[in-house]
């Protein structure tokens, strides 16, 4: 009996230290990466030498969520829009254009579903002209914002849709007058910056897709539009007279010609043109103690 028990626990033993020595590159590699290792993540191939912390991950640490950065421009057709400036008889509305462009940075859950927050310069134009016979002006405002869009975007393979909140910060107003009759400018409103609202808010609604892509790279195409959910009129200036230029036959409150107060909101339309790149991911030990992230190697 003895001598079974003995044969048994050396049996043990000899399997023991088999399984140790098969598997110690194994065991190794789940306690510490060796500089030269390399992954496979997501098919994107890395360097372990681009991970800020080396010791006590796995590839069963490894995540399908990543960071990527990118640029924006897009021209875009703007405009303001108030319900009594449009049925206004001496007013014609234009049409105007402006242009966006800045940069973004994406959280990407998975394949399919991103955040990203973006860090736009804004240029929103609107131009009028006069319907009268009797007086020929023109005029046109310009606003510039630095915009904060945060948005939530779908992919769907070389499509994406996106839908999210704009929140702009008025930066500067400028405007012109022209006149070939004898009223001046200075019979006509002219924007100033206190005229508006210092903040303002927009919905965003867009789609559109990758044209080209490689080594971590996509170029994208797509269109984006704004409809401004609040006025963009400050509250000491919100009477028919603006955004309305001042003209002769100016009837004055609206209140006292049966109008009520409508708000002036901006509305865009842009074609947007993106470059995106994957910037990299990351890593949970298998502890889940430790956190790591890695760029791509692309």
């Amino acid at each position: 009996m003895k001598t079974t028990r003995t044969f048994f626990i050396a049996a043990l033993f000899i399997i023991n230290t088999s399984i140790f020595a098969g598997n110690k590159e194994n065991w190794n590699d789940s306690l510490k990466f060796s500089t030269d290792k390399t992954l496979s993540i997501n098919d994107n191939i890395i360097k372990n030498k681009n991970i800020f912390s080396f010791e006590n991950f796995d590839n069963k640490g490894k995540s399908e969520q990543w960071i990527d950065v990118g640029l924006r421009i897009a021209p875009q057709s703007t405009w303001m829009i108030n319900g009594n400036m449009i049925q206004d008889k001496n007013i014609k509305y234009k049409a105007s254009f402006g242009y966006f462009g800045g940069a973004k940075l994406g959280f990407n859950f998975n394949e399919v579903v991103a955040i990203n927050i973006e860090g736009l310069y804004d240029r929103f134009n609107q131009s009028f002209s006069s319907k009268m016979d009797s007086v020929s002006w023109k005029k046109k405002t310009q606003l510039t914002f630095i915009d904060i869009p945060v948005i939530i975007r779908f992919t769907n393979g070389w499509k994406y849709y996106e839908i999210g909140v704009n929140f702009q910060t008025l930066n500067n107003v400028k405007g012109e007058f022209s006149s070939d009759s004898k009223y001046t400018v200075s019979e006509f409103t002219n924007p100033t910056k206190d005229q508006f609202n210092k903040s303002n808010t927009s919905l965003i609604f867009g789609w559109g897709s990758a044209i080209w892509g490689a080594g971590g790279m996509v170029f994208t195409t797509g269109i984006r539009i704004f409809y401004g959910l609040t006025d963009i009129t400050g509250s000491n200036y919100r009477d028919l007279s603006y955004p309305n230029p001042k003209y002769p036959g100016y009837k004055g409150d609206p209140a006292k010609n049966g109008l009520k107060y409508k708000m002036t909101k901006n509305v865009s339309a842009a074609l947007m043109i993106s470059m995106e790149y994957d910037l990299g991911y990351f890593m949970t030990s298998s502890c889940r103690r430790k956190h790591a992230f890695v760029f791509f190697s692309h």
